[in-house]
């Protein structure tokens, strides 16, 4: 569950109004850089609408996401082996493992009833997972740790709702498009991503981030973490999101000077908001981006509540 206060936020946000001004920090803070596991609430005063402020209101939510008002289906922990399979209106109290091709999960919530490792889970050597309309919440005393985790190939996310889980989305590759992502609930050694991304995506494919609402009310990690654990990232697209929150809201993929360059990492006309941190993250909007890196671009990028522009 959210922090007491963070629904009125979140909701005065996403209706167009502008938020700054002193924000209180409950806990110590890791340096800059640092992929902590501390967490922290903090508490904003009002002010006016800056001139150039952009319109919030266009971006997905809690009611242009998720399955909407229907009858579910109680189903306990489902693992999904038929080809093609479809998930469509069920309330499921578990994971769903799919290990089966072109599986579509729709209409769908997933909610913790225990400690559990994952929400969805896309198994290695399977691919092509749609998930959409559907919503993933953990529950307090039942956390997920990663809302959506794939090992496979193709993944697409869509309008999903995702909400008190660590992680959100862990993919190296797929489509995540139209989602609120909200309100992460890390434990005692998490890091949180709302989406997170350990490598660059296997051949032929690619990331794409885009048009997605992405806040991370805690102060460490990030909303957008590209990093290097398991490779370099490239190919990945970062278009169209409004997002704020974490250490750096956006960690951008350049890695120590041992590790590798990224390349077409491209950043393009995200909004950053000031209403979570006075500095768009905890640190500040991005981290690690490597300008020199062959292919790679950022572009239009801007402030929510000014409209100037947001400088890697």
């Amino acid at each position: 569950m959210a922090p007491a206060g963070w629904g009125r936020l979140v909701a005065a946000l996403l209706a167009g109004a502008v938020v700054g001004g002193a924000v209180v920090w409950l806990v110590a803070v890791p340096r800059p850089g640092e992929r902590e596991s501390l967490h922290v609430r903090a508490t904003a005063t009002p002010s006016s609408r800056a001139s150039g402020a952009i319109d919030a209101s266009r971006w997905p939510n809690a009611k242009t996401t998720g399955v909407g008002d229907i009858q579910l289906i109680p189903n306990p922990v489902l693992r999904v082996t038929t080809p093609g399979e479809v998930i469509d209106g069920y309330e499921v109290h578990g994971d769903i493992s799919v290990e089966a091709d072109d599986v579509v999960i729709r209409r769908t919530r997933v909610v913790s009833d225990s400690h559990q490792g994952w929400g969805i889970i896309q198994r290695q050597g399977v691919g092509g997972l749609v998930i959409e309309d559907s919503e993933i919440v953990s529950t307090p005393g039942h956390k997920i740790d990663q809302a959506v985790l794939n090992f496979g190939g193709m993944l697409t996310v869509r309008r999903t709702n995702i909400s008190g889980t660590a992680d959100g989305v862990v993919t190296s590759h797929g489509l995540i498009e139209g989602n609120f992502i909200h309100d992460p609930s890390p434990g005692k050694d998490d890091h949180v991503d709302l989406i997170q991304a350990g490598s660059g995506p296997a051949a032929g494919l690619k990331l794409i981030i885009r048009n997605n609402t992405l806040f991370n009310q805690q102060e460490q990690t990030s909303a957008v973490g590209l990093f290097q654990d398991f490779g370099a990232p490239h190919d990945v697209l970062i278009e169209g999101n409004l997002l704020g929150g974490g250490g750096y809201s956006l960690y951008a993929g350049r890695g120590a000077d041992d590790k590798h360059a990224t390349s077409n990492i491209k950043v393009i006309g995200n909004v950053w908001t000031r209403q979570l941190f006075p500095k768009g993250g905890r640190w500040g909007p991005v981290n690690a981006w490597e300008s020199a890196g062959r292919g790679n671009e950022w572009r239009d990028n801007v402030w929510l509540d000014t409209g100037r522009p947001v400088e890697p």
